[in-house]
Parts: structure tokens; sequence; C-alpha cells
């Protein structure tokens, strides 16, 4: 089973490398359409990061889905639901919320996927 915890973005040293790797407008570009296919995501679905995304462009992809996943822990949660990536990196997730459950703030949901990760 393929585990790609190696590509989390641990700081923010990735953005520089990959701005002059690929240039602003590529980079621009890439964030354009990863951040185009949350918004698209329904509630409950799932991504298979391991069948969608070729070898090439996984380390970036996962690096910008640790960044949407940062920036939409900060706002206010939507009744749609939030998004996660499994322990092993393999599936992207929207989780859906269900009606009449605790809602759970940022930082409930970061223990929760350490937690997760730690079993």
């Amino acid at each position: 089973m393929p585990d790609y915890t190696s590509h989390l973005a641990r700081n923010w040293d990735w953005w520089k490398l990959y701005r002059e790797k690929l240039g602003e407008r590529e980079l621009s570009e890439f964030t354009n359409r990863v951040y185009r296919l949350f918004i698209k995501m329904k509630p409950g679905s799932f991504f298979s990061i391991e069948k969608n995304v070729t070898e090439k462009n996984r380390d970036l992809f996962i690096k910008m889905c640790c960044m949407f996943i940062d920036e939409t822990r900060h706002s206010p949660l939507s009744p749609h639901g939030y998004y996660e990536l499994t322990a092993d990196c393999t599936l992207l997730k929207h989780v859906e919320l269900i009606q009449n459950s605790p809602l759970l703030n940022g930082n409930n949901r970061r223990y929760l996927q350490k937690d997760k990760q730690r079993s």
C-alpha cells in the first residue's frame, strides 16, 4: 500500500522552490486547478491521489492540498463539510457534516487527524 506522507507540507519553503522551478504563472495555474477540484467535490466524496495524480505532480498536489486544508481550517465551517487527507495521503476526502451532530472547530479536526495518523 502506498504512503505519500513524505509529500506533506511541513513548512512554507516548498512554495519558493516550486515558484522558482515552475515560474509564478504555472504555479498559480496549478494552484487554481487544485482549488477548483476541492470546490467541485461533493460532500461525502473522495478523490484518489494514487490513481488520478501523476508521480511527477504528486508532491506539489499534496502540498497544495495541505495549503487548502490549512486555509479553510481557519474559516467558518461550511454547512457542507470540510476537507482532509487520509493518514497515508492517498485519498482526499470532502467530509460531510451530519445534521444535529456537534460541529468540530479547526483545532479538533487537526487533533483528530493526528490521532488517525497514530493508529
